[in-house]
């Protein structure tokens, strides 16, 4: 399930929570809002195993992209060396060889390059998502101890210092 969507049936439940006038605070119900919290809990593992898996897609495209390179170097290779005896010829081949290894080079920095720019738009995405979760989870939880007394850090420090 989408932890954005989840985020908003959470919003949902806290906005058609009943209000207490004059405090600001919402009454919601807490089991109905928990569940909501568990469904979140289960569904980030999934968008962390989906970023996992881009990580592992770019890395796989990247030593493709090697590998063919590779291949491409290693023919190029191989038709200098076939053709080493006569000199235009020779020429020719290496000129091309270096032509082929520029196109491999240049083929392997661009697909390397959509593989970053890839796996960072998916990882932005997951961030963003994570972070509206984080949001969320730190509203609720600073809504929660709005709810109960806090000590007073000040007073207990001024309490144990000799002046």
């Amino acid at each position: 399930m989408d932890v954005v969507k989840l985020l908003d049936e959470m919003e949902n439940i806290i906005d058609s929570g009943s209000r207490i006038p004059l405090v600001g605070k919402v009454i919601i119900d807490a089991e109905t809002l928990l569940e909501c919290m568990d469904r979140i809990r289960t569904s980030l593992p999934e968008e962390i195993k989906q970023a996992k898996y881009v990580n592992l897609e770019k890395e796989k495209m990247m030593q493709e992209a090697q590998s063919r390179a590779s291949r491409v170097l290693e023919e190029a290779e191989s038709q200098a060396k076939k053709i080493l005896s006569e000199d235009q010829i020779m020429r020719q081949v290496q000129t091309e060889a270096e032509e082929l290894l520029q196109q491999a080079r240049k083929t392997s920095a661009e697909i390397k390059q959509g593989a970053k720019v890839y796996a960072n738009d998916v990882l932005h995405q997951l961030e963003l998502n994570i972070e509206k979760a984080l949001y969320t989870v730190k509203k609720g939880r600073e809504e929660l101890q709005g709810q109960q007394p806090r000590p007073n850090v000040n007073t207990n420090i001024n309490a144990n210092t000799k002046i």
